[in-house]
């Protein structure tokens, strides 16, 4: 009778020891799946930064381009200033001559009218 009970007690503890196990591998299961996924998940991220960093990078280009383009639009534009104000200058100086000129056209003529009075009398 004690040996049978041995071996039942012993045959329990084997059941219970297979279970436990068994338990111990579904567990170690389920943590290399979270394992895997975490990652897999952490690989996916790694390429979203990677992306990201990609896409800031052409942002950061394409605002420097735009702001080179803007410099440069400005520059032209105090440039075609500088141009109109100096002929603007130079169209004042020839009209302040020709207005010179024109006096003096005027002078001449009316000496030359006033002569020919003179002359008549």
């Amino acid at each position: 009778g004690e040996v049978s009970g041995t071996a039942k007690e012993l045959a329990g503890q084997l059941a219970a020891a297979e279970h436990q196990r068994s338990t111990a591998r579904s567990e170690q299961a389920a943590l290399e799946l979270r394992l895997t996924a975490a990652d897999a998940s952490r690989a996916a991220l790694a390429v979203e930064l990677e992306t990201l960093q990609g896409e800031q990078q052409q942002l950061r280009s394409l605002h420097d381009a735009q702001v080179e383009a803007h410099a440069e639009a400005l520059r032209e534009e105090a440039n075609e200033r500088e141009r109109t104000e100096m002929r603007l200058s130079e169209v004042i100086a020839e009209r302040e001559m020709l207005t010179g000129q024109l006096e003096f056209v005027r002078v001449e003529a009316e000496a030359v009218e006033t002569a020919q009075h003179q002359e008549m009398r």
